[in-house]
């Protein structure tokens, strides 16, 4: 299997993580390629944008109290934004905006570009237990809008997926409110024939994973 992104213009302003399953490949650049076995049988492949230079993606987030609450308990940082992960991710989500407004958080967006914004949330000195509650939500809101391709992989079979981010498509979260798996914010994952998938592979790089 591989899954690729074309050359575009904008495509340095953002990249994609790829979890294949509930394997990470790290990530995907501008004219590159992620190679991937995997098993026949249903597979999922999920890709989720990112603003490169995100603050929050260094390292998993500091583990607080934040960490004990609903859904965030159960979250597996290899995994954060794999499909096994979203119903756990959606409900820590849930879980940190209740503390934020518990706490009397408050969130700004900074445009950067291309429809993608900074999102920085601001708690108050009344709660220090939540650090890095700020940090788990910016990394969940990228997996919240991940985008997420299931097919089922016959022996000996290639694939090729697609991932690309239309910029007229791109839209702003409002406020706190969590988004859908699905509202991809532009992203979009195609699974392409061989014939066109060969094609465009034949001009990228292949991405060095893990």
């Amino acid at each position: 299997m591989y899954v690729y992104r074309n050359s575009r213009f904008m495509g340095m302003l953002a990249h994609s993580f790829v979890f294949v399953g509930a394997d990470s490949f790290g990530e995907l650049d501008n004219s590159r390629y992620i190679r991937a076995q995997v098993p026949a049988g249903s597979v999922a492949v999920t890709a989720t944008g990112v603003v490169v230079g995100h603050p929050d993606l260094g390292a998993p987030p500091i583990s607080g109290y934040w960490s004990t609450l609903g859904g965030c308990s159960a979250i597996d940082w290899r995994q954060w934004a794999s499909a096994q992960m979203h119903e756990v991710v959606a409900q820590c989500m849930t879980s940190l905006q209740e503390l934020g407004r518990e706490c009397g958080a408050t969130v700004t967006d900074t445009p950067v570009g291309a429809g993608w914004v900074w999102r920085k949330i601001h708690i108050p000195a009344c709660n220090p237990q939540v650090r890095g509650a700020e940090a788990a939500y910016n990394r969940l809101s990228l997996a919240n809008s991940a985008v997420t391709v299931s097919l089922r992989a016959e022996p000996g079979a290639t694939y090729y997926l697609r991932w690309s981010l239309v910029i007229g498509e791109a839209r702003r979260t409002p406020g706190l409110e969590p988004m859908k798996f699905g509202a991809s914010n532009g992203q979009h994952l195609d699974v392409v024939d061989a014939v066109t998938g060969a094609k465009e592979l034949a001009s990228l790089h292949e991405e060095k994973t893990r």
